[in-house]
This record gives C-alpha cells, structure tokens and sequence, in this order.
C-alpha cells in the first residue's frame, strides 16, 4: 500500500509543478509583452523630456504618453508582484485576482503599442 500511496503523492507533486511553472510562463510572457512596449515608449518619453522637462508645459498628447510610461511602470510593479505560489505552494491563487491583473497588464501593453 505504501508505493500505491506515493504514487499517488508524486502525481500530485507533478501535477502541482506542471501548475507552476505554467504559472511561471505565463508571468514571463506577460512581462516580456510590457518589455516590448516599454522599450518603444521609453525612446519617445527620453525625447520628450530632452525637449522639455516640466510637466505643467506638456501637452496634453504630450501628458498622454508620460501617463502610458507611468502606467507601463505600474503593471510591472504588479505584474512582479504577484506571486506565482501561495504558502503551500501551489499555482492556484485567487485565480480571479490574478486573472484581473493579467488582463489589465495585458491592456495596458496593448494600449501602450498602439499609442
């Protein structure tokens, strides 16, 4: 009975892995998505604020795209944030949370590309 019960113990233990390090990819593709619109966006805000560094002169277009660069730092910060294993260690957090979050990171890439 013992091998039967370890057997069963490692499925779980693998089952939970494989959760995890989906969890994991899905994490890094998320942060690779806002990398790539964060590089473009970084090039246009550094000639932004060569040409003038004080927000109260911007634009409103101008406002526009310091406000993606603050929102494309912020969905990083909670991207980053968000663990990818409760206390157990397991992959399975408040899926709806974390789903939240990965779709706001998500638009907030998006959003940032196309403007």
């Amino acid at each position: 009975m013992e091998l039967a019960e370890a057997a069963v113990e490692l499925d779980r233990v693998e089952a939970a892995a494989d959760e995890v390090r989906a969890r994991s990819r899905a994490v890094r593709h998320l942060l690779d998505d806002v990398r790539g619109a964060r590089v473009t966006r970084l090039r246009l805000l550094r000639r932004l604020l060569e040409e003038e560094d004080d927000y109260a002169h911007l634009t409103q277009e101008q406002r526009a795209q310091v406000r993606v660069m603050v929102s494309l730092a912020a969905t990083v910060v909670t991207v980053m944030g968000t663990r990818i294993v409760d206390a157990e260690g397991r992959a399975r957090l408040r899926e709806r949370d974390s789903a939240s979050r990965s779709r706001s990171a998500s638009c907030a890439a998006r959003a940032a590309q196309k403007a």
